[in-house]
């Protein structure tokens, strides 16, 4: 059954908020890979897609039935970002790519067939795989005779995304599909449908590489000859930022923003595809290699807000890409709030705000006190246990079940017996999510 439309113009114009560091297109650009939404769920659903160039902005409202698949029409130069539903299955794929090459649906549950108004049960069961996490890879080599089908099934768990593609033996790509939800769900990709497929034959080489959370993967209907984890998937340059983290606020210098393709495809445009503050982006054209396959874009200095790019990489014309990289910008300080008061007891909660560095182990967040006599004016040092010091003392702690940009801290504290009766004191908590820092007082008189 052809693909229906599914846009309606919504009419607004905004500015594209997009990649802060995103730099002018050169005039050569790539040709741009298909993209796909399909809903996963019982109910309809509606996203708005943003599509922008030349630095002017559209929304299109995109509604999807249940089981149903639409392409996301674009120029070869438009750049499209789509936000996470919990129904939505986002893929790219190839010129020639064809929707009924993928069925997906929820584990334990009927799974659909893509284009289909009636949703038809897919029987076959793929057995259980291993389970993949972010940034590992797995390959199989079977022998392709032209004909049939060549099926492989993942497992999406949670917010997940992977790319599945076959290679020939001279390593190029005969076909791909990238596939993410923020959902479980089961997508089973058959490359025998594939244009370069069917007219190849002899070994390929099947690959997964997972751009997201955890992926498990399967032979569908439990055929032999699984895939196996390797060390590495075939990939074409290296893509890299020179730095991960950067903060638009705080006291501290942090370098300019630059990001770097090396040993890529020689004088080529490609494609970037980044997952960004729960959206996927692809903007066509936006790194072109010299000819010793280099190029490096920037600087950016700042965002407009915080960003998460995660993954992020490049995908040339032929379907391959660089390797994945992340960044994050944070442009705001932490809080902190003290919820067990002293002087019998201290400790309490932070946050920061969704996107930033969030207290990440890579951040060097922090968090510690100091307490101070203000009767004496003195402070509180603990290898005394005595408010005896003209200056402060910083006494360290620790954060705790870290979720959701939020986390539990609690520091070491005076003892009941350093307290005179009757003087007033202050105790002051700090917390860094590793770029700025925030500080609570709690004044008491003992």
């Amino acid at each position: 059954m052809p693909l229906k439309p599914c846009f309606a113009l919504t009419g607004l114009a905004i500015l594209f908020a997009g990649m802060s560091w995103a730099a002018p297109r050169p005039s050569q650009e790539s040709s741009a890979a298909r993209i796909f939404a399909a809903n996963a769920g019982d109910e309809t659903i509606e996203v708005q897609v943003e599509k922008s160039r030349d630095g002017s902005s559209r929304m299109e409202s995109l509604r999807l039935a249940p089981g149903e698949i639409a392409e996301v029409g674009r120029s070869s130069a438009e750049e499209v970002r789509i936000p996470d539903h919990r129904d939505l299955l986002i893929m790219s794929a190839p010129a020639g790519f064809e929707p009924s090459a993928v069925r997906f649906g929820r584990p334990e549950r009927a799974v659909f067939e893509s284009g289909d108004e009636a949703r038809i049960p897919f029987r076959q069961k793929a057995a259980a795989g291993p389970r993949l996490n972010r940034g590992e890879t797995a390959a199989s080599q079977i022998l392709w005779t032209g004909t049939g089908s060549m099926a492989l099934t993942l497992g999406l768990h949670g917010n997940a995304a992977a790319e599945v593609r076959a290679l020939g033996p001279d390593g190029s790509v005969l076909g791909w599909v990238s596939v993410g939800a923020s959902r479980d769900l089961e997508v089973t990709v058959d490359f025998g449908g594939f244009p370069k497929m069917k007219s190849h034959g002899g070994v390929v080489r099947q690959e997964v590489i997972v751009r997201r959370g955890q992926v498990s993967t399967a032979r569908a209907g439990g055929e032999s000859g699984g895939l196996q984890r390797i060390a590495e998937a075939v990939t074409v340059g290296t893509g890299s930022f020179n730095t991960r983290l950067n903060w638009t606020v705080g006291p501290y210098y942090w370098p300019p923003l630059y990001y770097t393709v090396s040993n890529g495809p020689a004088s080529t445009c490609g494609e970037l595809n980044t997952y960004r503050n729960n959206s996927w982006l692809f903007a066509p054209g936006w790194l072109c290699t010299n000819a010793s396959g280099y190029k490096q874009n920037g600087p950016w200095t700042s965002a407009p807000s915080n960003q998460t790019d995660d993954p992020a990489f490049i995908r040339w014309p032929d379907g391959s890409t660089t390797t994945n990289d992340w960044h994050i910008w944070d442009t705001t300080c932490p809080t902190v709030q003290i919820t067990s008061p002293p002087p019998s007891s201290w400790a309490g909660t932070a946050a920061d705000t969704t996107f930033g560095a969030c207290f990440k182990s890579q951040t060097g967040a922090s968090v510690g006190a100091y307490f101070q006599n203000l009767t004496t004016g003195l402070y509180y040092l603990s290898s005394k246990g005595t408010y005896s010091e003209t200056g402060q003392w910083y006494h360290g702690g620790s954060l705790s079940n870290q979720a959701n940009c939020g986390a539990n801290w609690s520091t070491s504290r005076p003892s009941l017996g350093a307290h005179v009766s009757g003087h007033s004191y202050r105790w002051t908590v700090c917390v860094s999510d590793g770029g700025c820092f925030t500080c609570k007082d709690y004044n008491f008189t003992y």
